[in-house]
C-alpha cells in the first residue's frame, strides 16, 4: 500500500484501472489527479477521498460516485465513468474537459470586465449542471471557478 502522508506519494501509482499521472488540486476532503485509463488510455480526471475522513463519509463518497456514474451523460457536468476502491482509496474517475487555462477562473484573471452576456451564459451553464445534479439526489458541495 502507499503511503498516506502525502498526495505526491500516490503520483505513478494505480487506482483501479487508472494510472496516476498529475495532481491538479487538491481540496479539504479530497485530491484531484489526471489519471490514464489502462486500457483505453484516455487521461481523466481522477477525484480521490483524503484517507482522514470517517468511515460514513467513504462510503457517502463511493455512493454518490455510484449515483454519478448512472446520472450518464448529462448537460453541464463531466460524465463520471466509475467509482471504487483500490489501495486502501476511494476514487472517482470522470471525463476530463478541458485544460486549466479554458476555466472560469483564467477567464476572470484574463479579462478586466466580462460582459453581461457572457456572465449570463455562464450562469446559466453552472444553474443548469446543479439541477441536474439535485435531480439526481446530490449536492456539489464545492461549486468555484476552477470547477
Amino acid at each position: 500500500m502507499v503511503s498516506k502522508s502525502s498526495p505526491t506519494n500516490l503520483i505513478g501509482t494505480d487506482l483501479g484501472q487508472y494510472h496516476l499521472e498529475e495532481l491538479i488540486d487538491e481540496t479539504a476532503k479530497s485530491f484531484v489527479f489526471v489519471g490514464k485509463h489502462s486500457t483505453l488510455l484516455r487521461k481523466d480526471l481522477i477525484k480521490v477521498l483524503k484517507p482522514n475522513q470517517s468511515e460514513e463519509r467513504q462510503q457517502q463518497f463511493l455512493e454518490e460516485g455510484e449515483r454519478l456514474v448512472r446520472l450518464g451523460r448529462s448537460d453541464n457536468l463531466p460524465l463520471v465513468h466509475s467509482a471504487g476502491e483500490s489501495n486502501g482509496y476511494r476514487y472517482i474517475a470522470m471525463e476530463l474537459l478541458g485544460s486549466e487555462e479554458g476555466s472560469l477562473h483564467s477567464l476572470i484573471l484574463s479579462k478586466s470586465r466580462i460582459s453581461l452576456d457572457e456572465m449570463l451564459n455562464i450562469m446559466d451553464g453552472t444553474a443548469n449542471g446543479v439541477t441536474n445534479l439535485h435531480r439526481a439526489g446530490l449536492v456539489h458541495g464545492d461549486i468555484k471557478p476552477k470547477n
